[in-house]
């Protein structure tokens, strides 16, 4: 008897594995537990195009509502959604692409390790404690060394608080990292070492290499300065800074032509009545540039402090030829003086 029941078991199981293996060849359903047909799970192996299909649909399919299919092949995997405009690939992988991961890519293949295309092209990474973001790690060319890694997320000083940063981690992948770039919650941006504009040479001892023009402005700016259809006279200069410098001191380096020749030999220093003349003509000082052109063009400053400098030469040359004259004057005095006293005496 018990026998008998070992061979009908035997049998048993024989047709379950041999109905298994058929649906799986052919197509399997499963229906739900409520046995309401609603929900129809199918797995199909298309002998024509060489690919297994699993496929979850309503069956309201044809009102618009569309299905889901996990498409698998000797060459790629797709999952994807099927609407009333057609097939959107939702996740594609694709094996002679190094097994790239593409997500919204509808019949193209992923360029990198993820490929996310589409109007919501998002990643998004949630922590509620820490620090959530991405690590980037650089190894080796066998991948058993980790020569750098960079944390770039966000963190908070606080539980009600979130800051943007990229971290340094060296060669570890826990711990503290150096903060490298920091925005904190009122968008003031932070950075640890220098920084480099346009260029990739940082200047010793300098916070900050800007290679090119910058412009310091208050509502937008006006473009006044730079702007070669208007005005190029500044096209030479790197810096403009709309509303002024408030400085307790700057230098100017390598200015050339500086108006000591005054002092030198053979230096024609105009005559006071010239520059008197001079003044009634133009109404300015010939070291100076009149009103109107400053007004018009402005004035450099390494321009101006030389005019200014070679105008206060020429007057404390003035002065001492003045001083010589008062001098000379003075013994002219003394010797008038001496002979009036004489004649006084003799008329007495």
């Amino acid at each position: 008897m018990e026998t008998k029941q070992k061979i009908t078991r035997s049998k048993n199981y024989a047709l379950i594995l041999l109905l298994i293996g058929f649906t799986l060849t052919v197509k399997a359903q499963v229906i739900d537990a409520n046995a309401t047909n609603s929900e129809i799970f199918t797995i199909d192996n298309d002998r024509d195009n060489d690919y297994s299909l699993l496929r979850m649909q309503n069956n309201n399919t044809a009102s618009g509502h569309g299905y889901w299919e996990l498409i698998g092949d000797p060459s790629s995997f797709v999952f994807r959604l099927q609407t009333d405009i057609g097939f959107q690939d939702v996740v594609r992988m694709h094996k002679s692409y190094g097994g790239r991961v593409g997500i919204g890519l509808t019949d193209l293949h992923p360029e990198r390790g993820l490929h996310i295309r589409g109007s919501d092209g998002v990643i998004r990474v949630d922590r509620n404690n820490g620090s959530a973001g991405l690590m980037l790690t650089r190894m080796n060319t066998d991948y058993s060394q980790v020569l750098k890694n960079y944390f770039i997320g966000v963190n908070g000083s606080d539980e009600n608080s979130g800051e943007f940063f990229i971290g340094d981690y060296g060669t570890n992948v826990r711990g503290a990292s150096e903060v490298r770039l920091l925005i904190d919650n009122d968008g003031i941006v932070q950075i640890s070492e220098g920084l480099t504009v346009g260029t990739n040479e940082a200047i010793p001892g300098t916070i900050a290499h800007f290679d090119g023009r910058v412009y310091i402005s208050e509502n937008d700016g006006t473009h006044e300065g730079f702007d070669d259809h208007t005005d190029n006279r500044y096209l030479d200069y790197l810096l403009w800074v709309e509303e002024g410098i408030v400085s307790n001191d700057f230098a100017i380096a390598d200015l050339e032509d500086w108006p000591d020749y005054v002092f030198g030999e053979g230096y024609n220093l105009p005559s006071l009545e010239e520059v008197e003349n001079n003044i009634k003509k133009t109404g300015h000082l010939h070291t100076m540039p009149s009103a109107e052109v400053v007004e018009k063009n402005g004035f450099e400053v390494s321009d101006m402090t030389k005019r200014m400098v070679k105008t206060i030469e020429e007057l404390t040359l003035y002065t001492i030829n003045q001083e010589k004259q008062i001098i000379n004057q003075e013994k002219q005095i003394e010797m008038l003086m001496a002979r009036l006293e004489a004649l006084e005496i003799k008329l007495k």
